[in-house]
């Protein structure tokens, strides 16, 4: 065979199995003129656009061009949720150690900055209603040169320049960086009127990841992956219903409201995350990306499943039918195994506690990534003093919310004292109470601990387990 005949023979493979692939294959090479060696383009667009429009079959129909342009589209959405899944399941971490500290000098030089550290891909935003690319706070208490927010706005925004970073939007007291796969969002604010006890502002920025260039690449192979599974799946149900006729008004009446109504829930995904200030639309997308797995619990999603089913069973073989029992009967043992298996509180025969102290620091490994931090103060400590030291942990930057915990018989504790196990009995009431403490990124712990850890009536500032 030819290099032109192996070409072509693979471009023909677009149009369904069948004698029409071997015509058109006789066709193509006895109108080929002498020398030719690769397709012209028009000619593998044409082949390309006919073969996918001939896998449909129905030739006379528009309404499966319809139900297939809806396949593809919901078919492309999730594949590229698929693809961006995939590429952030193992980001590059944020700078830690000497860079970070290097970086915080840059900005803040001469000033002890507080902050840093890792951070995961994507975190909830500060109203908990949509995503945000992960980060790590980076704080300066203030100073009188912080204060003067437009001139020490511009000098940090040049000495990033210098260093490489290239900077983008600017506004008063802030700007939005980038170098080298990273996002610098700066800000200084001053505010007027506060009480002694209370932040008069805040110097600092917040350091994310951009998307990696893998993850476009994934996020692009996932979406044409998707639509031409969509797209082929509505062929495939169409031939095998064709001379079917109730097999195919049932597959065509689930897919057609499965889809029209699933296609549009899944694009409302893009909408729930607002665009992130200094990014490009593509990284934008993959906030919305990240929410399109939420809609499968919902019934309508569903439907085209279903379709598919309705169709298969139009010519059901019994090999496919004892393969499919068999992976049914294989996924309920699984869930049946895992749903036996014992939870946190059953698991932990003994709570390692210490009547009257705070617990012991967990291993870093575990919360590396949380943003959970628990302060541990005396039980005696005066109304007066737990007032003082709750404006401190508001004057943490990092800080997002904080309840004040003393009940012995809640869940708060049992997640403090003992993971989730159950205290043992009679203990609570000797333990210390604590402020249970959510913060924007995990790097934020010793910032909280150098505010709080020196003041009257605090035993402890510890990191705890990430919240589920």
């Amino acid at each position: 065979m030819s290099r032109l005949a192996a070409r072509y023979a693979v471009l023909v493979r677009v149009y369904p199995p069948g004698p029409r692939r071997d015509e058109l294959l006789g066709t193509l090479l006895d109108c080929a003129p002498p020398g030719r060696a690769w397709p012209r383009p028009g000619e593998t667009l044409g082949l390309v656009l006919r073969g996918l429009r001939a896998r449909l079959g129905r030739p006379l129909s528009s309404f499966v061009v319809l139900l297939a342009v809806l396949a593809a589209l919901t078919g492309a959405v999730a594949g590229a949720s698929a693809g961006s899944w995939l590429g952030w399941q193992a980001p590059p971490r944020l700078p830690s150690g000497e860079s970070a500290h290097q970086l915080g000098q840059t900005v803040f030089p001469g000033l002890t900055v507080w902050g840093g550290g890792d951070a995961a891909a994507f975190v909830r935003t500060g109203d908990g209603e949509g995503l945000q690319y992960g980060f790590a706070d980076y704080w300066v208490e203030h100073t009188d040169a912080t204060r003067a927010v437009e001139p020490y706005t511009v000098g940090a925004r040049d000495r990033l320049a210098a260093d490489g970073w290239e900077v983008g939007a600017t506004g008063t007291g802030t700007f939005v960086a980038t170098k080298d796969g990273l996002v610098l969002s700066f800000e200084d604010q001053v505010w007027t009127g506060r009480p002694w006890y209370d932040s008069d502002g805040w110097a600092g920025f917040e350091l994310s990841r951009s998307a990696p260039w893998w993850t476009n690449a994934l996020t692009l192979a996932g979406a044409l992956l998707g639509a031409l599974t969509g797209w082929l799946l509505t062929g495939w149900a169409s031939r095998r219903t064709e001379s079917h006729p109730v097999h195919a008004r049932t597959a065509a009446v689930l897919a057609l409201f499965g889809l029209s109504l699933t296609t549009p829930l899944l694009l409302l995904s893009f909408g729930w995350s607002p665009p992130d200030s200094g990014r490009p639309w593509t990284e934008t997308l993959h906030l919305g990306l990240r929410w399109v797995p939420r809609w499968a619990p919902i019934p309508i999603t569903w439907l085209p499943p279903l379709a598919l089913l309705a169709a298969w069973f139009a010519r059901p073989r019994r090999r496919s039918l004892i393969a499919a029992g068999a992976t049914l009967l294989a996924v309920s043992a699984a869930i049946a195994v895992l749903s036996t298996r014992p939870g946190p509180a059953t698991a932990a025969a003994a709570c390692p506690i210490r009547p009257a102290e705070p617990p012991a620091e967990l291993p870093a490994a575990a919360t590396r990534l949380s943003t959970v931090a628990r302060v541990f103060v005396r039980q005696d400590t005066p109304a007066d003093q737990r007032n003082l030291i709750t404006a401190a942990i508001g004057r943490v930057p990092a800080t997002r919310a904080y309840n004040f915990e003393y009940d012995p018989l809640s869940a708060a504790y049992r997640d403090a004292y003992c993971a989730g196990a159950p205290l043992p009995a009679g203990v609570g009431a000797t333990l210390p109470y604590f402020f249970d403490i959510d913060l924007s990124s995990p790097g934020a712990v010793p910032g909280l601990a150098a505010e709080v850890g020196g003041m009257t009536g605090v035993l402890a500032v510890r990191h705890g387990l990430p919240r589920p």
